[in-house]
């Protein structure tokens, strides 16, 4: 069996699986601009090259964050079209993005069954126009498409994952408005300025307006650095290592956000261990990149088995796609569910 995942948002990636083993390219690796995405319907991908010489009935799964562009879904056919790829043996997924962020994990842990928790700097765009009759713009305050999916926490046995838990985040407008350090004192407590939770399909779904872990540093990035994406979040991780609670320095502030941030991520993996009995720990998303943090959590869960996804980052996701799809085939789904259609795994 063989697969193909391709992630089209930032750090552009390629992932070929063959029976056990996979071969993975990220696009800036061989074109030098750092964090790399997709930018245009028309670009013709460097690792277009890594599939020329495969068999065409490879199916390929494309995967990005916002799966609804219509630049995206252009550069799909586009992409398709190039290399002669039947339209049965393609297909856009949608709103799993953090799934594929645990199918990675889960690959490379060796781990027979796992809870995965993935927490990142924004993940699946919330696309329901309304919840419980009540529309979301009176929910959030602002337009449905903004609020992504934050963290999220799935047990996984052989591939068969199982959602558990789901935090959706209308963060943008209130980060526009806030101070990171008024974001922090407020962070994680009782007083979000709006929390919401049902349980929709079995799965506990958290709506706030405040931002997750990941989140709260690409806006700490945007505060310093003036990078608006966010891209150098990992640089103010370890910048935290040089600052002071309450000074006024940028390195006090990356300080303070990860303290605040660990002891909300605790919280979160408390929540997952009392959601199973399972005591294997894989984390995902790119707040898993805080290597700090990571060597926390192990000092602080006794009797945890912990595994850190090694391409935590949306590069990871390649991997994710063509790890899901490659079992998905196995597992006798009918291919007449792709034909090049925008495929929703949450139905499947």
């Amino acid at each position: 069996m063989a697969a193909i995942g391709i992630n089209l948002s930032h750090n552009l990636s390629l992932c070929i699986k063959q029976e056990k083993e996979i071969r993975y390219w990220e696009e800036d690796r061989f074109n030098k601009i750092k964090n790399y995405g997709l930018r245009d319907a028309h670009e013709v991908l460097l690792l277009e090259d890594k599939i020329k010489n495969l068999p065409k009935d490879i199916p390929i799964c494309f995967t990005s964050v916002n799966s609804f562009e219509e630049g995206i879904n252009n550069f799909c056919t586009l992409f398709a079209e190039r290399n002669n790829i039947a339209s049965d043996r393609w297909f856009r997924s949608n709103g799993v993005h953090h799934d594929h962020h645990a199918y990675c994990g889960f690959f490379n842990s060796k781990f027979s069954d796992a809870i995965v928790v993935v927490m990142d700097g924004g993940g699946a765009q919330q696309l329901e126009s309304c919840i419980d009759d009540k529309p979301l713009e009176s929910l959030y305050w602002q337009k449905p498409w903004l609020h992504v999916e934050s963290e999220s926490i799935y047990y996984i046995d052989k591939f068969k994952l199982s959602k558990l838990y789901k935090r959706y985040s209308s963060y943008y407008n209130v980060m526009k408005s806030k101070s990171i350090r008024d974001i922090i004192n407020t962070l994680y407590k009782d007083n979000d300025l709006f929390n919401y939770t049902r349980i929709k399909d079995g799965v506990e779904e958290s709506y706030t307006t405040l931002p997750g872990p990941g989140m709260v540093f690409v806006a700490l990035c945007a505060q310093i650095t003036g990078d608006k994406e966010g891209f150098d979040a990992g640089k103010m991780m370890g910048l935290s290592s040089y600052g002071k609670l309450g000074g006024d320095t940028n390195a006090d502030l990356c300080k303070e956000t990860q303290v605040a941030t660990e002891k909300y991520t605790i919280r979160l993996i408390e929540k997952a261990l009392d959601m199973s009995t399972c005591r294997n720990i894989i984390l995902s998303g790119g707040y898993a990149m805080n290597c700090v943090n990571n060597y926390k959590y192990t000092q602080h869960f006794k009797g945890v088995n912990f595994f850190i996804d090694p391409v935590p980052h949306d590069g990871g996701t390649a991997i994710g796609a063509a790890v899901w799809l490659d079992d998905y085939f196995q597992r006798s789904f009918s291919e007449q569910k792709f034909k090049g259609r925008l495929i929703d795994e949450r139905n499947n």
